[in-house]
């Protein structure tokens, strides 16, 4: 899944991307482009399509967010995850262990008697049988399970961080997939008309010249500037199929009517210092890493416990049947309290606990790293914002100007004191000013929902989108505390 830089085309004025960048179709290799183009063709044929009702941003994400597999793996993981805490829960249970055994047994033995000499041969055949139960109940490790709990609660929380990151950075890929449409089929739009344009010019310096009012070298002018308009709408066209498939891949269908949306400015600070302070305390890569830091902390209490004593109570049943001739059967039972002190166990526990130290130190820094590319992000989505919304003002003035500057050259062509090169020209920069425009009014969209990621808000919920909003503690409720069971629950 790759994206475009929006406004890299035409002024050239943003050189640096709010979105991960998309290569042009140009820079792709030709059997890239050609699978590519082949794909956005034949898709939209096989998958449901709703031409009549015009598609909101809101829609088309509420479909990412119910629908796109790499979201749907993330949750998956997430209740797995939600695995680990039973798991270390077990740790107090107790442990039962059942044994049994039945077999034949059949036995000779010959012997002499030492008082009279004679042998004797005696045989006997059993069916020997044991049954054996074995209960044992940790009462103290070192506090191992203790910590094993927490690390594995804290642990949940931070796969909950990075589910949230996955969230935000699906529904973003959405909003750039959605924008990239729409600006494509609009830039194709602008791209026709000119060439239509041409071909009237075209037409008109060709008369001209058949009367003698113009040259040779103006008609070849308007042929070579129309042979590069019909290439131009052919990479236009090629473009918009790419956009198809990139919006495809993330929401899971082909895009019909399209609605241009509404910048996300409610949902951000009016303050690049207030964006930064909410970043810092909601964007999911701060929480991440927060929640890795305490679950390297616990994991050095598990380390600890390997060197402090431990004490579990075992209890056991046995029975058996048949074991010899002279015995039936038998029975036993027992309670045993054992106590274990590690002394010395070869130095090995030692380096586990300096390592552990190590990694907590480890994950305190990145705390801090992440931190500072949080912000760093948040000063570049909002210096981002701003200069979009900049460009939207000069991109006016400059098509307006545009306009202005050609009917101007084509009233003085027409008296005779502009050539068809001027026309031509003045045609150009108006289509070039309109394509930036359009490149600058969809940046303004991108760049705003860039921000908003930025600050870690960019979810259903903030979003209010249209959705049953998935919630990972349903289901880690359902299994936290389950002592049996092979079926997973439902966790919607």
């Amino acid at each position: 899944m790759a994206f475009r830089a929006h406004g890299a085309r035409g002024s050239g004025q943003f050189s640096r991307c709010v979105s991960p960048c998309r290569l042009k179709a140009p820079e792709r290799t030709g059997r890239f482009r050609l699978a590519l183009l082949l794909l956005a063709a034949a898709v939209p044929l096989a998958l449901p399509v709703s031409p009549l009702k015009a598609e909101t941003l809101r829609e088309a994400l509420a479909k990412a967010y119910t629908s796109n597999p790499q979201l749907l793996a993330q949750r998956a993981q997430q209740r797995s995850t939600d695995e680990e805490v039973p798991q270390a829960l077990a740790g107090w249970r107790p442990t039962v262990i059942a044994e049994s055994s039945y077999g034949f047994l059949s036995a000779t033995q010959r012997s002499v008697n030492q008082f009279t000499g004679n042998r004797q041969t005696t045989s006997f055949t059993t069916d020997p049988g044991t049954f054996n139960i074995q209960l044992s109940q940790p009462i103290f490790n070192g506090f191992q399970t203790v910590n094993q709990v927490r690390a594995a609660e804290a642990n949940v929380m931070a796969q909950r961080g990075e589910l949230a990151r996955i969230e935000q950075q699906v529904l973003l890929q959405a909003v750039n997939a959605y924008m990239a449409v729409i600006e494509d089929r609009r830039v194709l739009d602008l791209r026709r008309k000119n060439v239509q344009v041409l071909r009237e010019q075209l037409r008109s310096t060709q008369a001209r010249f058949e009367v003698g009012d113009n040259t040779r070298t103006d008609v070849a002018q308007a042929q070579a500037r129309l042979a590069e308009a019909q290439s131009a709408l052919t990479r236009a066209e090629a473009d918009l199929a790419i956009s198809v498939g990139d919006y495809i891949q993330v929401i899971g269908q082909a895009p019909g009517s399209l609605v241009f949306p509404e910048p996300a400015d409610d949902m951000v600070p009016r303050t690049i210092d207030g964006a930064i302070q909410l970043a810092e305390l909601n964007n999911p890569q701060v929480i991440t890493a927060e929640f890795n830091e305490k679950v390297r902390g616990f994991q050095v209490g598990v380390s600890l416990s390997t060197l402090l004593p431990s004490a579990s109570l075992a209890a056991g049943y046995n029975y058996s049947a048949n074991q010899s001739p002279s015995t039936f059967w038998g029975e036993t039972f027992s309670v045993t309290a054992q106590v274990q002190v590690p002394i010395y166990q070869g130095g090995g526990e030692y380096a586990a606990v300096r390592q552990a130290k190590q990694l907590r130190n480890q994950a305190q820094l990145l705390i801090a790293d992440t931190r500072r590319t949080v912000r760093e992000a948040v000063v570049q989505a909002w210096n981002n914002l701003v200069a979009a919304r900049d460009s939207i003002r000069s991109q006016r003035e400059a098509v307006r100007a545009q306009q202005l500057a050609y009917q101007g050259v084509r009233l003085e062509a027409e008296a005779g004191t502009r050539t068809t090169l001027d026309v031509l020209n003045a045609e150009q920069e108006l289509l070039n000013a309109q394509v930036n425009l359009v490149a600058a009014e969809v940046n303004t969209i991108t760049a705003s929902y860039a921000l908003v990621a930025a600050v870690g808000r960019l979810n259903a919920v903030d979003l209010k989108l249209p959705v049953q909003i998935y919630d990972p503690r349903i289901y880690y409720n359902k299994v936290r505390n389950l002592w049996f069971g092979l079926s997973t629950p439902n966790p919607d």
